[in-house]
């Protein structure tokens, strides 16, 4: 945690789910009839965050994580696992390499998974520098995500999404709306990006444009002259396919996967463009990587 600028320690998780467990969980759940619950099942929910491909983030560390998380009692209900992207402009891309090299390493023997890249070097003051822990390979991140998936559905959690993991019922509200079709949410602040009925709008992302913006939408609705900018719903064909591919996108995250006859039922051309995204699921099914229903 440490090295990627979290203040935040180990520790500091583990006193507060207990902290969770001490003023929630001596409380009685509710029956769907109104009475108290003698199931002894805890009273609350909470998820859990998890990072892969963390810097001196080894297999058997990342093991150790999923074990910690499936002995925390109470256990969490969900998991959100990503794996860690180095982005170049970051300060982490200047660290690292903004890819990771698939080359790198020796080649596996015996089942051993290829060695991760020598820790890059930065200048700590002008006459000392410091070693930053190694980078996992892309290999060693792909076979951390792998294994997660399969250990966690061992222990009764349901893959739901690339990401998401959910004991049965208790899927993440909160995430599904992003993935449904015609959703609402609103986001508030610099870049947020809201959607109302699929009508996507995002926020500007500098300060000042951010003030000008919010002072015209305040004009907008006291005068009564014009409507705020994310209820105006646009026709733009552009706009469409906008739409579609980020359907797409977001479709292929989860586990109930595209329904391609929503593909063609409700867009402009929607056959072809049902056939279009089948003929470039191809590979993926050739190499069982996705499957058709």
């Amino acid at each position: 945690l440490e090295s990627i600028g979290r203040v935040h320690r180990r520790n500091d998780v583990l006193e507060s789910i207990d902290m969770i467990d001490r003023v929630f969980g001596d409380m009685k759940q509710e029956d769907s009839h109104g009475g108290s619950s003698s199931t002894g099942a805890p009273s609350f929910t909470y998820s859990l965050d998890l990072i892969s491909g963390l810097p001196g983030l080894s297999l058997a560390k990342w093991a150790e994580t999923l074990e910690t998380a499936m002995n925390l009692n109470p256990r969490p209900d969900h998991l959100s696992l990503y794996d860690l992207q180095v982005e170049e402009g970051t300060v982490f891309g200047k660290w690292y390499d903004t890819e990771r090299d698939e080359e790198d390493g020796e080649e596996r023997n015996n089942n051993v998974l290829a060695q991760t890249r020598s820790p890059p070097t930065i200048n700590v003051e002008a006459s000392d520098t410091k070693t930053l822990p190694f980078l996992p390979s892309a290999d060693d991140c792909a076979y951390m995500y792998r294994y997660a998936s399969g250990y966690l559905q061992t222990k009764g959690y349901e893959h739901y999404e690339i990401s998401s993991y959910a004991q049965p019922g208790r899927r993440s509200k909160h995430n599904q709306i992003y993935w449904e079709v015609g959703s609402t949410w609103y986001a508030i602040g610099l870049g947020a990006t809201s959607s109302v009925g699929g009508n996507r709008f995002a926020r500007p992302r500098t300060m000042a444009d951010y003030i000008d913006w919010v002072l015209d939408q305040r004009v907008k609705v006291k005068s009564g002259k014009g409507s705020p900018s994310w209820l105006k719903a646009d026709d733009d064909d552009e706009d469409d396919e906008d739409l579609l591919t980020d359907v797409i996108m977001t479709k292929l995250r989860t586990r109930e996967g595209l329904d391609l006859n929503w593909i063609r039922n409700e867009n402009i051309n929607g056959p072809a463009k049902a056939n279009a995204v089948l003929r470039g699921v191809e590979l993926a099914l050739d190499m069982d990587l996705a499957k058709r229903e």
